[in-house]
């Protein structure tokens, strides 16, 4: 006997962006009250995809929600790419002057004295504004800006080096998620993440950290 077929699920509209940036040119956006300068809209960053620079900030402000909570509070290392993916790149650490004055800043000493102004990205303007400045990937503190010298997680990039396969990143990866659990089981959480480029990623955040968090949260 031959029962009811069952309901086709209803496709779900795609929600409405908050924001929806210009695609081509330069322009001025005002986002939460700030005005953002965004320039060379229509560059190419990546070639073979004819995704341009434009595409990778909306980008951003879209996953902005998802995004700000893990990098908040953190001094910003900006990896600059001027020339788009495949270009030159190069790190800068000292928040480029003259910049707005709602770009928070997190000074922090080196062994040398010296102080490093360093962005602090909280917000979606700040955010818009530092990848306007060619970064398309983020490379925040581990440890948040009012105690730098004590980083609240940990972060193992497995990276498979010439002539390695990537089953062998997942064997690696299991071998030190075995070594983590028995020694600091009790101290870290573990939460593996995969890209694009085929290398995973296994974050721990200490609990200790995590619970403080929560409390003050609370």
């Amino acid at each position: 006997m031959v029962g009811p077929k069952p309901a086709t699920p209803k496709a779900q509209s795609p929600k409405p962006r908050a924001i929806v940036l210009p695609a081509r040119g330069d322009a001025t956006v005002r986002v939460d009250g700030r005005d953002i300068r965004l320039t060379n809209l229509h560059k190419v960053f990546w070639p073979d995809l004819k995704i341009t620079k434009g595409d990778l900030l909306q980008y951003y402000a879209d996953v902005a929600p998802v995004l700000l909570p893990h990098i908040a509070d953190r001094a910003m290392v900006m990896r600059r790419y001027p020339n788009g993916a495949f270009g030159e790149s190069f790190f800068m650490k000292e928040a480029p002057s003259p910049r707005p004055p709602w770009i928070r800043i997190c000074p922090i000493h080196h062994n040398d004295e010296k102080v490093v102004n360093f962005p602090v990205i909280d917000d979606l303007p700040s955010l818009l504004w530092v990848i306007n400045l060619g970064c398309i990937d983020l490379n925040q503190w581990y440890a948040r800006c009012g105690d730098y010298n004590r980083p609240d997680y940990l972060h193992f990039d497995l990276d498979p080096s010439p002539g390695a396969t990537f089953d062998q990143v997942l064997e690696s990866a299991l071998v030190v998620r075995e070594a983590l659990e028995r020694t600091a089981s009790q101290l870290l959480r573990l939460t593996p993440a995969r890209d694009e480029r085929r290398r995973l990623e296994r974050w721990c955040v200490p609990r200790r950290a995590l619970e403080h968090r929560e409390r003050r949260a609370g």
